[in-house]
C-alpha cells in the first residue's frame, strides 16, 4: 500500500454530473446534488465515507462510516472519476428568515491504480496500488421566506384583510351599543 495525496473537486451539479456554474438558491426540501470528481482515471472513487451539511452551531450528518441516511444516495460514475451524491434540505435549514449559507463536506473513498498500469509506470510508481481519502467542500446558498405571491400582493392582501377585521369589529361593538341603548329604553 502506498500514501499518496489525491485531491478531488466537487460541485453543486445537475443529473448529468454537470456542476451548475451559478446555482439559484435551494429552497426548503429542495434536492441538493453534489458531484465529486477525481480528474484522473489512475485514481477512482470508490465511495463516500462521511458527508455533513453545516450551518452555523447545526451539523446534520447524511453519510457516516461510509452508511447513507434514508434521503441521501451515492451514485458513483461508469467511469469511476465521480460521483453524485442527492439528499434534501430539511427544515432545520430554514429556520431563519434569511438563512444562512450551508456548507457541504465530505469524505470520499478513493483507489489508487489502474487496470493497465500504463500512466503510473510513466510516473515511476510501477504497479503500486493503494487507498486513501480526500475531502471535499461545497458551500450553498439558501432561499428565504417570500411572500406567497411576488411583487407584494401578499401583503397587499394581508393589509386588506386587516382593514376588512377592524371594520367588522367597529359594526359589531356599533351593534352591541344600539342593542344596549335599546333595552335600557324599553325598561325605562
Amino acid at each position: 500500500s502506498v500514501d499518496l495525496q489525491y485531491n478531488v473537486t466537487a460541485c453543486q451539479c445537475d443529473y448529468d454530473l454537470k456542476c451548475i456554474q451559478n446555482p439559484d438558491p435551494l429552497r426548503q426540501n429542495s434536492a441538493l446534488r453534489t458531484c465529486v470528481f477525481s480528474h484522473s482515471s489512475d485514481v477512482q472513487i470508490k465511495g463516500m465515507h462521511s458527508l455533513v451539511l453545516k450551518q452555523g452551531s447545526l451539523s446534520v450528518s447524511s453519510i457516516t462510516d461510509g452508511a447513507a441516511n434514508e434521503i441521501t444516495s451515492v451514485k458513483l460514475g461508469a467511469d469511476e472519476t465521480s460521483a453524485i451524491i442527492t439528499t434534501q434540505l430539511n427544515s432545520a435549514f430554514f429556520v431563519n428568515e434569511n438563512p444562512s449559507n450551508v456548507v457541504v463536506e465530505g469524505i470520499t473513498v478513493l483507489s489508487f491504480g489502474s487496470t493497465s498500469g500504463r500512466k503510473i509506470r510513466k510516473r515511476g510508481l510501477q504497479q503500486q496500488s493503494g487507498e486513501g481519502k480526500s475531502n471535499f467542500q461545497v458551500e450553498l446558498k439558501l432561499e428565504g421566506k417570500r411572500d406567497e405571491n411576488e411583487g407584494g400582493e401578499s401583503t397587499e392582501r394581508n393589509a386588506n384583510n386587516a382593514s376588512t377585521f377592524l371594520i367588522g369589529a367597529i359594526g359589531i361593538v356599533f351593534f352591541v351599543v344600539l342593542l344596549v341603548l335599546r333595552r335600557s329604553k324599553i325598561h325605562r
